[in-house]
């Protein structure tokens, strides 16, 4: 990263900043990134595919809508996640 002095850490940018603002309602178009926050509603369950594997639960959101959540290639998440938690997640509407 090249940090080597205090200068260094004051002028180090980011690349990119992440955007973790609730998205609207109305701004969730089929394979545009959206943000959600609400609680998991159903138990995470594991699916496996050959050397792949998916986690798949449901996500109450704040506006009430009941979402289907599916991660691929988090087998980790199964443990993670925890029922009746809240979450802010990041990804992909489908």
């Amino acid at each position: 990263m090249g940090i080597y002095t205090y200068e260094d850490v004051l002028m180090h940018l980011p690349r990119a900043y992440e955007d973790l603002s609730i998205t609207d309602h109305v701004l969730k178009v089929d394979r545009q990134r959206v943000v959600l926050s609400g609680v998991v509603a159903t138990q995470p369950k594991l699916f496996r595919h050959g050397r792949f594997s998916s986690v798949t639960f449901k996500f109450l959101a704040h506006d009430q809508q009941l979402y289907s959540v599916v991660a691929f290639n988090r087998p980790f998440f199964l443990r993670a996640i925890q029922l009746k938690t809240t979450y802010r997640l990041l990804g992909i509407y489908d």
